[in-house]
C-alpha cells in the first residue's frame, strides 16, 4: 500500500509540475508579439478551453498528490 502512496505522490507532483509548465507557455506564447504583462490581459487573450486544459492538469496533479500522502500515512487495518 506504501507504494501506491508513493507512486501517486510522485504522479501527482510531476502532474502539477506539467500545469504550471503549461501556464507558463501559455503566458510565454501570448506575450512574445505584445507588451501584455497583466494577467488578466492573457486571460482575455487566451481560448477558455486552453486555459481550462491547464488549470485541470495543475489542480488534477495537485489532488493526485494528496491522495498520495494520505494513502502514504494511513494506518493499516488488521483483522
Amino acid at each position: 500500500m506504501k507504494q501506491l502512496g508513493t507512486g501517486l505522490l510522485c504522479t501527482g507532483i510531476l502532474l502539477a509540475a506539467l500545469g504550471g509548465l503549461e501556464k507558463i507557455l501559455v503566458f510565454v506564447a501570448v506575450t512574445s508579439n505584445q507588451s501584455v504583462m497583466q494577467m488578466q490581459a492573457v486571460l482575455n487573450l487566451t481560448p477558455d478551453y486552453i486555459w481550462a486544459i491547464t488549470n485541470i492538469t495543475l489542480y488534477g496533479g495537485l489532488l493526485v498528490a494528496l491522495i498520495g500522502l494520505l494513502v502514504q500515512f494511513a494506518k493499516p487495518t488488521t483483522k
